[in-house]
């Protein structure tokens, strides 16, 4: 918001393309973004053009909090491809998440933004990036996992998405081996240790 009272103030506003800003206006975030440019106006004694609003509007739909069953729904589209991660982790790593439930649904309502995100090109920086790449099974699963989403989008994931998504396979892993009964085995060998 700083940044484009910025670009008001010197006369360089944002031009979005008009068929973004159409649909843009058909977002329930165009409404909280006309108030929130509304209160601005009044506070700053400016005038915001369309194309910034529109602007406000698509870095709102990009972090869509979730706070109402609407807003829970995940479209066929973004379960497939969370089961296509989930079998891929499963192929390359052989940790079976399939009857993770508690994952699926984190994955499918983090892609749910994710896709407004890639969509609208927007970058979600993650503050904890550098705490979060120290696990590195979690971030390493994370990095394969969205490997899917890079093909089906046709894009490339910045490490900090990368790096959310490790978060709730890190949460996935703390569950996974509370519920496999490991067995400790001591393995004695008469010939020696290189055997």
């Amino acid at each position: 918001l700083f940044i484009a009272l910025e670009r008001i103030k010197i006369e360089e506003p944002i031009l979005m393309d008009s068929n973004d800003l159409i649909e843009l206006k058909q977002n329930e975030e165009y409404r909280i973004s006309s108030d929130i440019v509304d209160r601005l106006q009044r506070a700053f004694n400016i005038s915001f053009p369309e194309d910034e609003k529109g602007y406000i509007t698509m870095h709102l739909s990009g972090k869509r909090v979730f706070d109402d069953s609407s807003s829970n729904v995940v479209s066929s589209e973004v379960d497939q491809l969370v089961q296509k991660m989930i079998d891929r982790i499963n192929y390359i790593f052989e940790i079976d998440f399939s009857k993770d439930l508690d994952l699926r649904i984190a994955l499918g309502l983090h892609c749910v933004p994710l896709v407004k995100r890639i969509q609208y090109q927007l970058l979600l920086k993650n503050p904890l990036l550098e705490d979060i790449k120290k696990h590195k099974q979690a971030f390493l699963i994370a990095k394969v996992a969205t490997e899917e989403i890079e093909r089906f989008y046709n894009v490339s994931l910045a490490e900090d998405e990368v790096a959310y998504f490790a978060l709730h396979f890190y949460v996935a892993l703390e569950r996974h081996k509370t519920k496999t009964n490991k067995k400790k085995v001591l393995l004695v060998c008469a010939t020696g240790h290189g055997t």
